[in-house]
């Protein structure tokens, strides 16, 4: 659930390509794959949600590229994958998931040693893939607007944001919900210190909105307390929507392939 911000590029080394950004487009989706992760279990998870994403996720037409997000409290990981249009992300969805006999069936090919030494090798190499973890919901949103208006939008490694999340429960207070979110975006100007970019994304159908703020790297919050967060739920609409916020950083960023000659 989330999108964007321009933020300076990170320092890189001489003889190291910079992590190109990933772009967001009005005319794309954006999909918000959620995890749920404790302190203890998010690094692992992170490293098996990365390595599973990379190898899935890059096969299949209309991908352009995805950020994975963790947040700070250990909670949460968003992978935030980005499409050309829903019928290319439903094509995806409905690929078989590739198993490990799939995955290595041309593993002992490679090798001259016997049966045991092959079944050894692939034991050992097995272990080593982290079973795949099962997201706790997943969202199609679509970029509904950017504050400051720019031309172009990127979320870069090491970005941080500022995501709040609602999950709109009472249609009859639908309207006032969206109305609160909306309101807040201005507020974040005075936030210490303003984030640079703020986006606001909401489902189709409106039961989902996501509003985030966004800072170029963690060093933007030193010698704070508490980091910057919008305005809780008024008490008059709290039952009308669940509401969470959590800060987040940016960990990977997978672009999208390059074009085929």
């Amino acid at each position: 659930m989330l999108a964007v911000l321009v933020s300076y590029p990170s320092t890189a080394k001489a003889d190291k390509k910079p992590v190109q950004p990933i772009l967001f487009n009005p005319s794309e989706i954006d999909v918000a794959t959620i995890y749920e992760t404790t302190a203890e279990s998010q690094k692992g998870a992170m490293s098996s949600i990365a390595k599973t994403s990379k190898t899935l996720y890059k096969k299949n037409p209309g991908f352009d590229g995805f950020a994975v997000l963790g947040s700070k409290d250990g909670n949460k990981i968003i992978v935030l994958s980005q499409w050309k249009d829903k019928k290319s992300y439903q094509a995806y969805t409905e690929q078989p998931v590739e198993d490990y006999k799939t995955k290595y069936a041309d593993y002992k090919s490679k090798y001259s040693e016997s049966a045991e030494d092959y079944k050894s090798k692939y034991a050992a190499q097995k272990s080593k893939e982290a079973a795949p973890i099962e997201p706790s919901k997943t969202i199609i949103f679509e970029l509904e607007e950017t504050q400051p208006n720019s031309l172009v939008a990127a979320l870069r490694k090491e970005s941080v944001v500022q995501l709040s999340q609602y999950t709109i429960k009472d249609n009859e207070t639908e309207s006032e919900v969206l109305d609160f979110v909306e309101k807040l975006i201005p507020t974040a100007s005075d936030m210490v210190p303003a984030p640079r970019t703020v986006i606001l994304l909401k489902s189709s159908d409106n039961k989902e909105v996501a509003l985030l703020a966004s800072w170029s790297c963690s060093a933007d919050f030193d010698g704070l307390e508490t980091p910057p967060s919008f305005a809780e739920l008024p008490q008059d609409l709290v039952a009308a929507a669940d509401n969470e916020q959590h800060l987040y950083e940016v960990l990977k960023i997978i672009p999208p392939p390059p074009p085929e000659l």
